[in-house]
């Protein structure tokens, strides 16, 4: 299953603290980093509702800091009610709780399972790789330190399903055109390797 995570460094909008509450703007649809674009009218939270947690870092091994207890949407936004845990049921949660009271942290990211999606110029291959994500269905929201996810990088291969990117190792990208696209180091640090891709052995062959 293709999991995709998007951090946004987002607007708070109200604390309680008497009910240990923070308003999130979770999602919005401006262009992320990626250059890609989450429409909020396409959020699903049936399989979320049954499972309400609040994550820190997409870690779904350790328990949840938190839940959501409400959201609503407004035009080009998302919005979640999250209720931090206690000192007692996670004294990790009052860490970040306090964190996030202070001011010292304000993104979250949303975890979520694509159901449609589109490249946003399907024209310009070698340009805007953006995707317009128009169906979704969101998995868990978490705290996180910082508006950015390399893991959804490496995970999402940028609009590389599964099952392509299990057809091999990502292509080395040799044309002058490698200027236009996004590149990673390899493990050696001697490669540069496209990320976000999707090429057959002929289009690489040919470049």
């Amino acid at each position: 299953m293709e999991i995709i995570k998007r951090a946004f460094a987002c607007e708070i909008r109200e604390i309680n603290e008497e009910q240990r509450t923070i308003w999130f703007v979770a999602s919005t649809e401006d262009k992320d980093r990626c250059g890609d674009i989450i429409r909020v009218a396409g959020w699903s939270f049936a399989a979320y509702d049954l499972n309400p947690v609040f994550l820190w870092a997409h870690d779904s091994s350790s328990l949840p800091i938190g839940k959501c207890i409400e959201r609503k949407t407004e035009p080009g936004r998302l919005l979640m009610k999250i209720q931090f845990a206690t000192t007692e049921e996670n004294p990790f949660a009052e860490n970040a709780y306090r964190l996030y009271k202070g001011g010292y942290l304000s993104a979250v990211s949303v975890g979520f399972k694509p159901l449609k999606k589109m490249p946003l110029n399907p024209d310009d291959r070698w340009g805007d790789l953006g995707m317009e994500f128009i169906e979704q269905e969101l998995l868990e929201l978490s705290g996180v330190p910082v508006p950015a996810n390399s893991n959804a990088i490496a995970l999402m291969m940028k609009g590389l399903d599964a099952e392509d990117a299990a057809q091999g190792e990502p292509l080395k990208i040799t044309d002058k055109r490698r200027k236009n696209l996004p590149l990673f180091p390899s493990i050696d640090g001697t490669e540069e390797l496209a990320v976000g891709i999707s090429l057959t052995k002929a289009e690489h062959d040919a470049l």
